[in-house]
């Protein structure tokens, strides 16, 4: 079996490798861990005026998210020694990379996290669990934060309260 898990530096994707970490996968389930760089466009940063270190900034970004993958590699072979683990950087639009990696790779299952956005925020943002979760290739996992009521706390042992998980 071949499970993608896509990751950015937020909680709820931390919370998907948490969630890969905790399951029982066979000694020959072969993982990769993917991060996307969306594209920094020269528009978005003065007109152009830190045009001459936009190859600085995009080099430092691959840099950082090279270091998450590294991380959160080193956190799922703790649990799966016996496992194939892999990961990398891909640059380009999130879902599509996500979606076109899982194509090219065969993978059988892909896990993300999702930001649970609503309303406005998700028109305006969209949502990349839903795009992969309707064009994926595969099964996907959307692991996102269970939210709490007004009148509950977080448990003692949140590592096991605070996630749901969907696989469709």
């Amino acid at each position: 079996m071949k499970v993608l898990i896509a990751i950015d530096d937020s909680d709820c994707s931390s919370n998907a490798v948490d969630s890969a970490t905790r399951q029982t996968w066979q000694d020959d389930t072969e993982f990769r861990l993917i991060s996307i760089m969306a594209p920094i466009y020269n528009e978005y940063l003065l007109a152009g005026l830190c045009a001459p270190s936009l190859e600085e900034m995009q080099a430092e970004y691959m840099n950082q998210l090279q270091q998450m993958v590294d991380q959160k590699i080193i956190q799922l072979k703790k649990n799966h020694p016996n496992n194939q683990i892999s990961g990398l950087v891909i640059s380009g639009g999130i879902a599509e990379s996500i979606i076109d990696h899982a194509k090219a790779w065969d993978a059988d299952l892909i896990i993300l996290g999702s930001h649970g956005r609503t309303g406005l925020e998700k028109f305006w943002l969209g949502s990349v669990a839903e795009k992969v979760l309707n064009h994926a290739p595969c099964s996907v996992e959307v692991v996102k934060l269970k939210k709490l009521h007004a009148d509950e706390t977080p448990a003692a042992d949140s590592a096991n309260s605070d996630l749901s998980a969907v696989i469709l």
